[in-house]
């Protein structure tokens, strides 16, 4: 598809289906139709020059992994999320085939940036990045949007943003850690099991969100879970780690940004 049909699909997307990707959904924890999930920049903060991966975490109804294209859009500022409107014209439309092959932002220079979105702040560039997903996996279908803001400065590597890191997330039934299979799923003849995701250096500020093709599944925002659906199958079940920090503007006003880290596998009640 061409840019230019990407950017009119983002546009109106937006305009009708955007929503930030930390509103909370109802039900929070049960997956029952095509939802984001998340979404992850990699860097949260980036530096003139660099790159930035962005990455759509998206179920579908089914609890798989969405696999279809994914339309993206580089938007300046916070307007989007403040008033659902992108303003001037987005930059960096792109469309993704699949998730598969994830959308490396090449950041423009800092004169570049100055020229797209004006000058930096003391802190840098607060910048958007709207995405859209489609039923099916048809960008003619009825689709679903969200964005998410990032940084990029030219602060010390010390002083940028950054994403919590999900080592591992393990899942033990009777007090045996299990191990995935040939195909990735964890197999067990218990009918509960624990899950505990670990990340590489907690602390106070993250908070975990579960999800699971199970209306059974009642998680909070720890760490550790226990996992017991009323009857034996397969339950896709997917962890998003958040932390939120503050982008302080020029004015001493500030706003939140939040990193993010995802695991997603299969746990099957035998």
């Amino acid at each position: 598809m061409h840019t230019r049909i990407a950017l009119v699909i983002v546009l109106m997307l937006l305009a009708v289906h955007g929503a930030g990707c930390d509103v909370e959904f109802d039900p929070p924890s049960e997956i029952q139709s095509l939802r984001f999930l998340g979404m992850i920049a990699e860097p949260l903060e980036g530096t003139p020059g660099g790159t930035i991966t962005f990455s759509a975490v998206v179920a579908e109804a089914d609890g798989n992994v969405y696999d279809g294209p994914v339309a993206w859009a580089i938007v300046g500022g916070e307007q989007l999320r403040a008033t659902g409107e992108t303003g001037d014209s987005p930059t960096a439309i792109y469309l993704q085939p699949s998730p598969d092959e994830p959308f490396v932002w090449a950041i423009p220079s800092a004169g570049e940036l100055a020229a797209a979105f004006g000058a930096p702040e003391e802190n840098g560039w607060l910048l958007t990045v709207a995405a859209s997903v489609f039923e099916n996996g048809d960008p003619t279908a009825e689709a679903k949007a969200a964005y998410k803001l990032f940084v990029v400065s030219d602060r010390e590597p010390e002083q940028r943003l950054r994403n919590p890191v999900l080592v591992d997330v393990q899942v033990a039934a009777g007090g045996n850690r299990l191990q995935p299979d040939a195909d990735g799923q964890f197999l067990t003849r218990r009918s509960r099991v624990d899950l505990r995701a670990i990340v590489a250096e907690p602390n106070g500020d993250q908070t975990f969100h579960w999800f699971a093709t199970s209306d059974t599944f009642e998680p909070d925002f720890a760490a550790r879970q226990s996992f017991n659906p009323e009857s034996p199958g397969s339950y896709r079940v997917f962890c998003v780690v958040r932390e939120s920090f503050f982008f302080e503007h020029d004015d001493n006003s500030s706003t939140r940004v939040t990193g993010q880290d995802a695991w997603n596998a299969t746990i099957r009640f035998e």
